[in-house]
């Protein structure tokens, strides 16, 4: 194993061991993986196309937008013409988002190594201060491609339903917070994962549905 490949079953062992709904759910399903990076500036678009919308919603609105492109970049994205994200289901808002962004790329042409430079906390400072993306939509970027381990985001609905049901922690009731702190200590430094396995309880329990 390469010094930056993820053990996944060392992970999944740690969760089990310190936690035993999540040892329920590794038993149920196996090792979790995270995706394959993508493309940085694909990526940031991604997910704030999918911001407050399903996975599913949110995929079939970035291919519309995708399809009017010849080649998927920041120089071209920022050339759009308003109507072709209206077209494609975009807002104006988050078009507005999206442009930002391809800016940031545009006018730092290092900004991808600067980012695997920064830790965690100056990471997620720095893209909570980009327009456009919040403390949800930098932990989705942290998690998913970047690949930090011991991430945790309060703004994900399917998440907090999932916490509340399997631990009867309310996540948005603050006499909660010092249980929810326990828990994420709990999974430390292992919370991405923990939250893989709480999103496959949310996409695949039927009692739960």
């Amino acid at each position: 194993m390469s010094k930056n490949e993820i053990d996944y079953k060392l992970c999944a062992n740690y969760l089990s061991k310190r936690d035993p709904i999540l040892e329920k759910l590794v038993r149920k399903h196996g090792i979790v993986t995270l995706p394959p990076k993508e493309d940085p500036f694909t990526k940031f678009v991604k997910i704030i196309v999918n911001q407050q919308l399903s996975n599913k919603a949110a995929s079939t609105i970035f291919s519309r937008l995708e399809s009017k492109l010849s080649k998927f970049n920041p120089t071209l994205i920022q050339k759009l013409d308003d109507n072709v994200f209206r077209e494609s289901g975009i807002s104006k808002q988050k078009a507005s988002y999206i442009k930002n962004v391809a800016k940031i790329f545009l006018d730092n042409k290092d900004i991808e190594k600067h980012l695997v430079s920064l830790d965690d906390y100056k990471l997620e400072k720095f893209l909570t201060s980009i327009k456009g993306l919040g403390q949800w939509s930098s932990s989705m970027y942290m998690m998913f491609n970047m690949h930090r381990l011991d991430m945790f985001t309060h703004g994900d609905v399917a998440l907090n339903k999932s916490i509340k049901h399997m631990y009867n922690i309310d996540v948005k009731n603050k006499l909660d917070l010092p249980k929810l702190k326990k828990l994420e200590k709990l999974w430390s430094p292992y919370k991405t994962i923990a939250c893989l396995y709480l999103w496959k309880y949310i996409d695949s329990d039927e009692s739960f549905l």
